[in-house]
């Protein structure tokens, strides 16, 4: 897959590119950010928290490997830094959008950070009719 930009004439400080298997220390902080509350909550050394996302953070890519074999996988870049991750399932009728997650230090709305508004809109839906959250428990499906 090529890299992906927003579809308006503008030029997007968001961009999406391919993860590659580089990429791996990076979807781990990404994903141990959707779990930093509930491990300030448990009385576990950093060690079995550690090994605890670890664990689970491995447990949902193959979920979802095996859920949407063919679904993209992209981290998501504002002005050339990567600050999340995208996982979407396309078919020729729709997109679904599996997971969506931003770092927590890129969430607010100004200069340094994303919105998850228009422009990851965009992005997900170039050439496509509708974009939607693939639901389910996880707190990091949203719909775009």
């Amino acid at each position: 897959m090529n890299e992906h930009s927003q579809t308006s004439g503008d030029p997007s400080p968001i961009t999406l590119r391919p993860v590659v298997a580089a990429d791996e220390p990076l979807l781990l902080e990404i994903y141990a950010s959707t779990r930093a509350e509930e491990m300030a909550m448990v009385p576990w050394t950093s060690e079995q928290q550690d090994a605890f996302v670890k664990m689970q953070f491995t447990s949902q890519q193959e979920h979802y490997k095996k859920l949407q074999p063919d679904a993209d996988h992209d981290i998501i870049m504002l002005n050339g830094r990567p600050v999340g991750r995208l996982y979407v399932a396309r078919t020729n009728e729709r997109i679904e959008i599996m997971d969506i997650t931003v770092l927590p230090q890129h969430r607010k709305d100004d200069d340094s950070s994303i919105d998850r508004g228009p422009s990851i809109r965009e992005t997900t839906t170039e050439g496509q009719k509708n974009a939607r959250s693939g639901g389910g428990r996880n707190r990091t499906h949203r719909t775009v």
